[in-house]
Formats: structure tokens, C-alpha cells, sequence
């Protein structure tokens, strides 16, 4: 009966662990089944996720290029607008310069045709307009230097006269051989007649452009000087001679004279202007 008691225990004891080992195994594949399912959703949810990133990535690199592409057509819309722009600033400004050299050459050819006429008329009124002979700017150079020559162009070598007066003297004595014809019907042809005045190469020494004989030189071929328009001898003469002995040699070297003005240089020399007798030269 013992035996037959813990036989009966024993059985009951594996029945009891069968049962057990049988629940914790079904526990543990119902246990396993959920794991598996949550991890099929997990997955499954991962998945969805990393598609949706993907599409989302897709979609932001599409709008990316969609971007770059407009940034990149505006670019080259802006670079040919510039271009445009350029190329039409380039035209303008080419336009501008052939305008502006045009109008430059114009300016300069009216300009040029305005000084020729100036000096056309400036010569003109020299030679025939102004003055009481025909003169270039040569012969006007010309009277100066004679002038200078002759009379000098110092107030303190006449303590006795007026340098203005002694040198439009000179000027008219100049002149007025021009116009009277006897040695000549030019400055030059009257400056420069054999043992007259003097050579070109003294002249050379005497400034054309000295300001109070050249203002006295234009006064007298203006015709603006109070002096006579007779006055053709001009002659100077060492302390030793007499006025009347000055007025003897005068007439044997130009014929019939008439003294008109006269005086005594710082130097002593006696200085004398004559007007030619012409009615003695016709006798």
C-alpha cells in the first residue's frame, strides 16, 4: 500500500510538471507570438517612415534643382539683360563720341575758317583799311627797328624833348618817303636804298616789338599824329656844325628843305626834321 501511495505521488507529481512545462511553453510561444508582431509592426512602421524621408528627400531635391534651375535661368536672364544693357551703353556712348567729334570737327573747321578770316581781314585792314600805307606785320617790324635806329627809344637821351614826338617824327619821315615815291614805293624799297639808312644786318640788333615805338610807329600810320605829312629829311649832326651849316648839308645830299623840328641830344648832337621845298624842287 505504501509503495502503491508513492507510485500514485510520483505519477501525480509528473502530471503536475507536465502541466506546468506545458503552460510555460504555451506562455512562452504566446510571448514570442507578440514579440514577433510587435516587431513586424515596428518594421513595418520603420518602413513606412523611411519611404515617407525618401519621398520627403525626393521632393526637396526636386524643389532643389527646380530652385537652382530658376536661380540659374534668372542668372543668365540677368547676365544678357547686362549684356543688352552693356552693349546698348557701348552704342550710345560710340554714338555720343561720333556726335561729339563731328560737332568737335565742325566746331574746328568754323573755328579755322574764322581765324582765316580774321587774318584775311586783319591783313586786309593793315595794308589798306587802318593805315595810311600799305604795311605788312614785316614792314611794321621794319619801321620799328628804324625808328630805333635812328632815334633810339631812351626819354633820357632828349632832356630838351618828347621821345614820342621825336619818334613819330621819325615814323613820318619813313612814311612819307613811301608816299612821296623819290627812292621807293615800299618800306622796304625806302629803308634800304643804297646809302640811305641802313643794311639789314643792323636792324637785326632792334626789337620789332619794343612797346613805346611800336605804339608811336602805329600812331603815325594810323594817321593819328598832329605832325606834318611833309616831313621826308631826317639828319643829325656833331656840336661842331652850325644849324645853318646842319641845313646847307641837308640840301646838298636831298635837295630843297624846310626845317620843321629840331633839337639837342644828351650826347650834344643837334637832331634835325625837314620838310622837302617842294617848291623849290619844281623850280
Amino acid at each position: 500500500m505504501a509503495r502503491r501511495k508513492n507510485n500514485n505521488l510520483g505519477l501525480k507529481s509528473m502530471e503536475e510538471f507536465k502541466c506546468k512545462t506545458s503552460a510555460l511553453t504555451f506562455v512562452f510561444t504566446i510571448l514570442i507570438a507578440v514579440l514577433m508582431t510587435l516587431f513586424f509592426f515596428a518594421r513595418k512602421s520603420t518602413s513606412q517612415e523611411v519611404a515617407k524621408a525618401e519621398g520627403i528627400s525626393d521632393i526637396w531635391v526636386e524643389q532643389s534643382d527646380t530652385e537652382q534651375q530658376s536661380t540659374s535661368e534668372s542668372t543668365d536672364a540677368h547676365e544678357v539683360s547686362n549684356i543688352v544693357v552693356v552693349e546698348q551703353q557701348f552704342e550710345k556712348a560710340e554714338s555720343i563720341e561720333n556726335a561729339e567729334s563731328v560737332e568737335n570737327a565742325e566746331s574746328t573747321e568754323e573755328t579755322q575758317d574764322t581765324d582765316s578770316a580774321s587774318e584775311s581781314t586783319t591783313s586786309e585792314e593793315q595794308a589798306y583799311g587802318d593805315f595810311i600805307i600799305p604795311v605788312t606785320e614785316e614792314d611794321i617790324g621794319l619801321i620799328v627797328r628804324a625808328v630805333q635806329h635812328e632815334v633810339g627809344s631812351s626819354r633820357s637821351f632828349y632832356p630838351d624833348a618828347d621821345l614820342d614826338t621825336i619818334q613819330q617824327c621819325m615814323a613820318r619821315v619813313i612814311i612819307n618817303q613811301v608816299l612821296e615815291g623819290r627812292w621807293g614805293n615800299s618800306v622796304s624799297e625806302i629803308l634800304f636804298y643804297p646809302g640811305h639808312f641802313m643794311n639789314i644786318e643792323r636792324l637785326q640788333k632792334f626789337d620789332p616789338y619794343e612797346e613805346t615805338t611800336r605804339k608811336n610807329v602805329l600812331t603815325v600810320l594810323r594817321g593819328e599824329d598832329y605832325l606834318s605829312s611833309t616831313i621826308t629829311i631826317e639828319m643829325s649832326f656833331s656840336s661842331k656844325c652850325t644849324f645853318e651849316d646842319s641845313i646847307e648839308i641837308m640840301e646838298s645830299q636831298v635837295g630843297p628843305v624846310i626845317p620843321y623840328f629840331w633839337t639837342v641830344t644828351a650826347e650834344n648832337r643837334l637832331l634835325i626834321f625837314a620838310e622837302s621845298d617842294k617848291a623849290r624842287l619844281a623850280g
